[in-house]
């Protein structure tokens, strides 16, 4: 009887918001308005071992989308509070190399505080660009069959 009563409340608290510890860990828990990071590949090549290194209120975090083939798009949600200030994208290319970029994060974002919706990483050529894309915009751009980003 014991053992059925656990096991409720631990799923009545996976299928509700009030137990995020046991979604997110014990770390920092999700900024809320809630924000995710995108990754996206803009080059004409499939790029592999695709990775987001950056700190968040003192924690170490580490995104590794992997494999992204042409205009590919992959998006991590419940990223921690605060938006990182910076960000280390690394990915390599069909020729092996290994390439490297630290970027500038919540410089990127205007309403830095507000800011609900995705922080796109287009991985370009030789650089990557932020693309901050609020939802509202991002509901715009799927009605008018716009891409993003």
């Amino acid at each position: 009887m014991q053992q059925a009563l656990i096991s409720l409340v631990v799923l009545l608290c996976v299928n509700s918001s009030g137990c995020d510890f046991l979604v997110y860990g014990f770390g920092p828990h999700p900024r809320s308005p809630r924000y995710s990071f995108g990754f996206s590949n803009a080059m004409r090549e499939r790029i592999d071992d695709v990775e987001l290194k950056f700190v968040a209120a003192g924690h170490e975090y580490l995104i590794q989308p992997g494999v992204l083939i042409v205009e590919a798009r992959k998006e991590w949600y419940g990223m921690p509070d605060p938006i990182p200030a910076r960000g280390t994208v690394s990915w390599r290319t069909a020729d092996g190399t290994i390439h490297h970029e630290e970027i500038a994060v919540a410089d990127r974002v205007k309403d830095l505080h507000g800011f609900e919706g995705t922080i796109w990483f287009k991985i370009k050529d030789k650089s990557v660009e932020v693309v901050p894309i609020t939802d509202e915009e991002r509901k715009h751009r799927s009605y008018e069959r716009g891409k993003y980003p």
